[in-house]
């Protein structure tokens, strides 16, 4: 049975270390991934719902107009109001607005939500770049233990 010399072991020591830190990185990419992915989905709707209260300047009242109920299905309804919609201001409540002030709150919230997606993409840039770099120093401790120096 053959004994590895000290400097073998430390080189087989840092090749375990980085692929742990390798496979942490590669958890943490699809986390925030996952994550730009749900802002990016937040942003559709929130663009969706600020065109269609734009749209309401092309309505008039009684107005028929199709109302999604989900699962791509939608009822035939009589638009009641142009002047004002009811709108999310945060915490699963919901208030009355202007079309002015509802689009107001609309394109804040889509501000703050590109910027996320902003600092989750600098993120997950950050990561794949660290990534690399640990790939490369794999490579370069791999054919050191192949060439045995």
């Amino acid at each position: 049975m053959s004994r590895e010399n000290p400097a073998q072991e430390d080189v087989r020591e840092k090749v375990r270390n980085l692929a742990v830190e390798l496979r942490l990185l590669e958890g943490a990419a699809g986390e925030v991934q996952a994550r730009i992915g749900v802002v990016e989905a937040a942003l559709r709707e929130f663009n969706l719902a600020t065109a269609t209260i734009r749209g309401l300047e092309e309505l008039k009242i009684d107005d028929e107009i199709l109302v999604p109920i989900g699962a791509g299905s939608y009822v035939k309804a009589k638009l009641a109001d142009t002047e004002k919609v009811l709108v999310n201001v945060g915490a699963g409540v919901t208030a009355e607005k202007n079309v002015k002030d509802a689009l107001t709150l609309l394109e804040n919230q889509i501000n703050e939500l590109e910027k996320m997606r902003g600092n989750l993409q600098q993120q997950f840039t950050q990561i794949l770049e660290r990534m690399e770099v640990l790939r490369s120093e794999l490579r370069k401790f791999s054919q050191q233990m192949q060439t045995g120096t």
